[in-house]
């Protein structure tokens, strides 16, 4: 009976920290950001939108890939492929670490960076 105190403590405070932490579903919008050069890259709705800094953001759409981690498309900026590898990553400007390794290769141009998951923005009560 003395076992029960401290097991009944666990669980207490193993649900009270589950509380804290919002699932995130699984077609949750792809974010993704690299430095040197800075860059973005939100992947939600078949469209993707990549921007570097400085400059005017290029649109691609594609087609849903659900399940998959890996996104080709074109556009007028031209040919993106993109892929999100399940591997830790580290930003080295601010130190943050993220669940995803990011490549993209746009046209000629190669960037790494690392990616997430978001929610998406929340809407007004109607």
């Amino acid at each position: 009976m003395n076992y029960l105190l401290p097991v009944l403590l666990f669980l207490a405070l193993s649900l009270n920290n589950c509380a804290r932490y919002t699932l995130i579903p699984d077609d949750a919008p792809l974010r993704a950001i690299g430095n040197e050069p800075y860059w973005s890259l939100s992947i939600a709705n078949n469209t993707i939108v990549f921007q570097q800094l400085g400059q005017e953001p290029c649109n691609f759409s594609f087609r849903n890939t659900k399940g998959q981690h890996t996104y080709q498309a074109s556009g007028p900026c031209g040919s993106i492929t993109i892929n999100f590898t399940n591997a830790p990553c580290s930003d080295k400007m601010s130190d943050t670490a993220y669940p995803y390794t990011v490549s993209i290769q746009l046209n000629n141009h190669i960037f790494s960076g690392c990616g997430f998951k978001s929610l998406p923005k929340p809407t007004e009560p109607q």
